[in-house]
């Protein structure tokens, strides 16, 4: 058969054509059903779809031969279950510049909702409170929760079954950033890698990121660890 290529582009997180990697929600929303708040309603797999997905993950790796890799922000509150089904799983945790991440979710909602104050993706459990505050605290306190939901499940569910990396750092050298990951999965990696880096930060009004900003800012004790510093 013939090869598909992989361009590995996306816009505002869509993919560039049908065959190109995607997350895939509407296929994880059938086995995790993908309610709101997400944290608390769509953490785990239906009990009628556990076997389907199992099935599913297993029959994939056993077609190709490789490990199956799937990125999807709903699944920042999955991994105590995901662990759970899948005892062999590694977890890899490219996390973002909290500012950056933040920007970035802003600009998506103007792009594909027409609309600062209306979410986008998974949200956390505190999200119908997070919805009375401005959408520049939203989408701030949005990554924060995502970063907290990770790092809290890796470390209590998933010890010694997981990787992190900065983003920016992988964006800098991917070729050493993917050589310590290769030591850490004992697999071997691609090489030649080059990635397409699109900064989101151009798409938005300079008052919008100083609005982000300020919010790190006042609250930098709390927010601090969160952001790059490499």
């Amino acid at each position: 058969c013939s090869t598909i290529e992989a361009s590995f582009k996306n816009r505002y997180g869509k993919p560039d054509g049908q065959l190109q990697p995607s997350e895939a929600s509407y296929v994880h929303q059938n086995w995790f059903a993908g309610n709101h708040p997400a944290q608390i309603r769509s953490k785990q797999v239906l009990p009628d779809r556990k076997e389907h997905f199992v099935q599913t993950i297993s029959a994939a790796h056993h077609l190709t031969g490789h490990p199956l890799i799937i990125k999807n922000a709903w699944n920042c509150f999955r991994i105590e279950n995901l662990a759970s089904l899948f005892p062999n799983a590694f977890f890899i945790w490219i996390r973002r510049d909290l500012k950056r991440s933040a920007i970035s979710d802003l600009a998506t909602r103007y792009k594909l909702r027409a609309d600062p104050t209306v979410w986008n993706s998974a949200t956390p459990a505190n999200y119908e409170a997070l919805q009375r505050e401005p959408y520049w605290v939203q989408v701030v306190e949005n990554q924060y929760e995502f970063n907290l939901a990770v790092s809290d499940g890796l470390t209590s569910f998933a010890a010694g079954r997981y990787y992190d990396l900065w983003y920016e750092d992988l964006c800098k050298d991917p070729e050493a950033e993917l050589e310590k990951m290769q030591e850490q999965l004992a697999v071997r990696t691609q090489r030649d890698v080059r990635l397409d880096v699109y900064d989101s930060q151009t798409t938005l009004d300079q008052s919008d990121k100083e609005k982000i900003e300020s919010y790190i800012s006042k609250h930098s004790e709390r927010l601090g660890s969160h952001l790059y510093t490499g």
